[in-house]
């Protein structure tokens, strides 16, 4: 390295090309990144499926979800298998472990291995995928006084469009789903002998095109396959069921009715009164949100006047904006701390020094970015706060060689060998401060969970950027310092120099002289600090708080009735949410509702509904969303029907609602139920929690049958007569038809009149196999009983999640965590005694993310110790600097409870990198202590001086580092209120840093140095 420096310093342009080079070279890679809000990440789960029309989610379960989930357990290359039964439909979420290769190889394991399960002839085929993330840019409302088939029309027109235009995902929700039914009476069906599953089986073979085989000649090989009709009413009504004797033909037409009609219980989107449709345009991964907001708005500029008037378009949930309202706060804050920055270099600096110094933060960043292009790192919220903790460090380095360029200037050398032996003398230390800082963010890459793939890139920016900065620092800047000879400074200069040095010599000095001879009462006073500050987290004056509560402008509200409610009463009560929105909003005296938008039938369920509310710019509300709520919930009056109804504050991290929740898990779905609805009356109970609910949610009637004497005489199984029930109550399905953009099934079917209540069903006749008929009630013994509408196990045991919404203006969810464990769960575990009862979600990530930090901490200290052992040739010299980082936190914790911020996972975050910056600044100040030493001072005289040489350069780091982060502090945009807790930790935990870089690290030097001379006596 040394070679390199030598290089760069004596050749008259290779400093000024390099930085030519760098300049250029990220002004071009600027334009590769991508603006976002989060960073991109790959999911690493693999989900599995399987549908099988009219089953129970317990059939389900027992039938295709257990018989998956057992095949997958135990795989080494798998990690935690989720299994969700629902009517019709089975899904797994798979995580991947460390152990295999890619996810892509661990989804070739999974997809070999459920091949191999045997599953009932009836269910479906296997299907398994890699989910993919996908960013919201903005959705669209398409609504007017016209028919839902029109706006469709006119739906599936713009999504077609907008995906010509160039968006690569463009979603459509609100179109009713369409069916063809295939009407057979059951008259019809006893005097032509058919049956429903025969004609489904007609209509299929019609219909569906089927290979016909290969033809190979001399020189070409034919691959041949039937041609089949578009299927049209008229048409399908054509189609041959059944060849009579005589020679003649029975056609669909001469034994059932067929009517393509809306599916019962679709979505249904609501907006000022009238039907909608939700238009999404999404972002995949590599894909830049503000080039795809720039090319919707072009769009939409093209196609809004084309719109006729009985249709219009509202635009609303623009993500984008957020996105770039985020940067812009970032980028204008930090444009505000560069300023800052620079006042205090050309303050503290003489006016060239300062300004090379200056220089190397713009080259340092600009090579940040040839490097984040080259890795696919986005600019994001995360990405540019690092930049901003990377400000201070960067100009920490600089100054250091920078000074010390200056300082051999003034002893008379000429400015080339001055800058060389500057940059030659501070590599080490230097070196040495910046590989212990990366050694204090770089770890931080392996925390996993939603905070560690959200914050990851704030490491990786702050480690390149060191890395960035040692290239400018001694490579660029001393050959800018090489040709910057030494001037006489202006008088302004000296003055402000004359002032710094009576400063320190009468005032400084003399407090470092009684912190070394006073040492005992300073580390006393400094522990104590540390105590205070604990005791204030223990005793929650600071409390906890995992997920920091940012909010967004939204609101929600979703609501189920129990199974078989009037619909009138259903769409009434939602009805009456809307009102009494309408009313908060008015009582509030503003306006605060942007877009209200009604889904009635959520989930196609006929008894569930939704209501999603866009507040206006949530940095001009005078009320937070829980107050919102909270005035909502009151106005609202319950009737006696609700199954559950849940009010969600919208949030920018973590869930609208279920904010605690509740694991429990057993072998018994209804004794799961039971204790479910008990804790969730436990919940309820408690004033900071509300809209308690489970996942075992009531599902549909069953009709729940068994055998008759004489069906068991007959040798009728159960498994047939589920079969018969399922084809003439559901249908059966004789294939899908894709019209343009749109899909739908032909399902044959009996007329609603025979299949709708349970008398019809038990009359239904049963053909045997001597074409005799019984009713169906001769052969089971049946009652209606009301299912569970989702199964969930968690590997394999059957689990349920109770959840309630916190009220975090009343106590935070590390309080509630304690209270749940200490008095609520321990009397519910007692009473249910066959129950694993466990705390699930945030509480679940908050001990993996502790867990994970703690070890984290640890592999920290051995690097770091590790690294200032070699630099100081000393088993003992690194403790006085590691000591520092426990009691930095206190200025950390005190801040907090300055500003009345909770801490949380991201404050941990800032006081890793506080112990970095902490760090880098006593690494010098010992190595220049050394140096003393080397040159004869005794101990005492050697730590006052070192300290004296030093208190310019961190007050320097220290005001610099605070410069770029404490705009943030003041700022009032929610935007804001992410960044922080990380914001808070470093700047306060600097303040009181500097104290202990500046006396602390001395005394605690001063006390080993004695330390060793006593036992060096002892050994002689």
């Amino acid at each position: 390295m040394m070679k390199w420096i030598e290089t760069f310093a004596n050749h008259k342009i290779a400093a000024n090309g390099a930085m030519i080079l760098i300049i250029a070279l990220g002004l071009w890679s600027v334009g590769k990144i991508n603006n976002q809000f989060f960073p991109d990440f790959e999911t690493s789960r693999i989900s599995a499926s399987v549908s099988w029309s009219g089953v129970s989610a317990e059939d389900m379960y027992n039938t295709t979800g257990a018989p998956l989930q057992q095949a997958l357990i135990g795989l080494p290359e798998l990690d935690g298998i989720t299994t969700s039964a629902s009517e019709g439909r089975v899904s797994l979420s798979i995580g991947v472990s460390d152990r295999a290769e890619s996810v892509e190889a661990a989804a070739d394991l999974v997809e070999e291995t459920l091949a191999a399960v045997s599953l009932p002839e009836d269910a479906g085929e296997v299907n398994v995928s890699m989910p993919q993330r996908r960013e919201n840019v903005a959705d669209f409302l398409l609504y007017g006084d016209v028919g839902l088939d029109e706006l469709a029309s006119y739906a599936y027109s713009v999504q077609s469009d907008l995906l010509q235009t160039g968006f690569a995902q463009v979603s459509l929700q609100g179109i009713p789903s369409q069916e063809v039914q295939v009407s057979v009476a059951m008259e019809t069906l006893l005097d032509t002998g058919l049956t429903l599953a025969q004609i489904s089986q007609s209509i299929e073979q019609e219909y569906t095109p089927s290979p016909a085989g290969t033809s190979s000649g001399d020189s070409i090989t034919l691959q041949l396959r039937s041609q089949t009709p578009e299927i049209e009413l008229n048409s399908l009504l054509n189609t041959v069921v059944q060849s009579l004797e005589d020679g003649s033909v029975l056609t669909l037409a001469d034994v059932a009715t067929v009517k393509q009609i809306e599916a019962k219980q679709s979505n249904q989107l609501y907006f000022e009164g009238l039907p909608a449709i939700r238009i999404s345009l999404l972002r995949t991964l590599g894909e830049d949100t503000l080039e795809n907001a720039e090319l919707m708005n072009q769009w939409l500029e093209e196609f809004i006047p084309t719109l006729p008037q009985s249709v219009q378009l509202h635009i609303y949930n623009e993500t984008w904006k957020i996105v770039e309202s985020q940067l812009s706060l970032l980028i204008d804050n930090g444009l505000l701390g560069m300023a800052l920055v620079l006042v205090t270099l050309f303050i503290f600096l003489n006016t060239r020094l300062a300004f090379w110094v200056a220089l190397g933060i713009p080259i340092s960043f600009f090579a940040t970015f040839i490097i984040m292009a080259q890795l696919g790192i986005s600019m994001n919220t995360i990405s540019l706060f690092g930049f901003m903790i990377a400000l201070g460090i960067i100009v920490d380095d600089a100054i250091v060689v920078g000074e010390q360029a200056r300082a051999y200037q003034q002893q008379g050398l000429p400015a080339n060998a001055a800058s060389l032996k500057a940059a030659k003398k501070m590599w080490p230390p230097v070196l040495a401060s910046s590989l212990t800082t990366i050694a204090a963010f770089l770890p931080l890459t392996f925390i996993s969970g939603p905070i560690g793939r959200l914050s990851v890139d704030l490491p990786v920016i702050v480690t390149i950027a060191i890395v960035a900065s040692l290239i400018e620092c001694f490579l660029i800047l001393p050959g800018h310092l090489s040709h910057s000879n030494h001037k006489e400074d202006r008088p302004f200069r000296k003055k402000m120099d004359a002032g710094y040095n009576f400063v320190r010599d009468q005032y400084f000095r003399p407090i470092v002289r009684w912190s070394l001879t006073h040492r005992a009462i300073l580390i006393s006073m400094i522990v104590a600090g540390f105590i205070i500050a604990v005791g204030m987290i223990t005793s929650r004056t600071v409390p906890f708080q995992f997920q920091p509560s940012v909010e967004a402008p939204s609101l929600s509200v979703s609501v189920a009735f129990t199974e078989g409610a009037d619909q009138t009463k259903v769409d009434n009560f939602v009805d009456h949410l809307a009102d009494t929105l309408q009313a908060v909003e008015d009582e509030t005296g503003y306006d605060f509702i942007k877009t209200a938008l009604i889904t009635r039938n959520q989930g196609n369920q006929g008894n569930q509904a939704r209501i999603d509310v866009e507040l206006i710019s949530d940095q001009n509300r005078p009320y937070t969303n829980q107050e919102l709520v909270n005035q909502w919930r009151q106005a609202t009056n319950l009737p006696s029907e609700i199954d559950s109804i849940s009010f969600g504050r919208g949030r920018r991290w973590g869930g609208e609602s279920g904010d605690i929740s509740i694991e429990l898990s057993g072998s018994n779905v209804t004794l799961l139920k039971a204790a479910a609805l008990e804790l969730q009356n436990r919940l309820e109970a408690l004033d900071a929690l509300s809209d308690a609910t489970d996942t075992l949610a009531y599902g549909d009637e069953q009709l729940q049958f068994s055998l008759t004497p004489l069906a068991i005489d007959l040798g009728i199984t159960e498994a047939t007569l589920a079969n018969f029930l399922r084809q003439h109550i559901e249908g059966v399905k004789a294939t899908t038809v894709i019209d343009g953009s749109q899909t739908f099934d032909v399902i044959v079917m009996l007329p609603e009149a025979q299949r709708r209540t349970i008398n019809e069903i038990m009359a239904l006749p049963y053909r045997l196999a001597d074409n005799s008929l019984v009713p169906m009630q001769d052969l089971i013994n049946s009652s209606y009983q009301r299912g569970i509408e989702t199964i969930r196990a968690q590997d394999g045991v059957i689990s349920a999640s109770v959840s309630a919404t916190l009220d975090t203006d009343q106590m935070t969810s590390d309080s509630m965590y304690t209270l749940l464990e200490e008095s609520v769960l321990p009397a519910f575990a007692a009473q249910y005694g066959g129950i694993d009862v466990e705390l699930a979600g945030d509480a679940q990530e908050q001990e993996q993310f502790f867990a994970e930090t703690m070890l984290i901490l640890l592999a920290v200290l051995a690097l770091i110790y590790g690294i200032l052992a070699w630099v100081f040739e000393s088993w003992i010299w690194p403790l006085a600097i590691l000591a520092t980082i426990p009691f930095g936190l206190t200025g950390a914790i005190f801040g907090h409870w300055i500003i009345d911020l909770p801490l949380s996972s991201l404050s941990i975050l800032g006081l890793f990198g506080l112990s970095g910056i902490v760090i880098n600044d006593s690494i010098v100040l010992i190595s220049v202590y050394q140096e003393l030493r080397d040159e004869g001072l005794e101990i005492v005289h050697a730590l006052e001086e070192a300290v004296a040489r030093r208190l310019r350069p961190v007050i320097l780091t220290t005001v610099t580092t605070m410069s770029g982060l404490t705009p943030f502090l003041f700022e009032t945009s929610l935007d804001a209120e992410f960044l922080k807790p990380i914001a808070a930790g470093i700047v306060f935990g600097l303040l009181f840093g500097t104290t202990l870089i500046l006396l602390f690290v001395p005394a605690l030097l001063l006390t080993i140095e004695q330390i060793k001379l006593k036992l060096n006596l002892i050994r002689q």
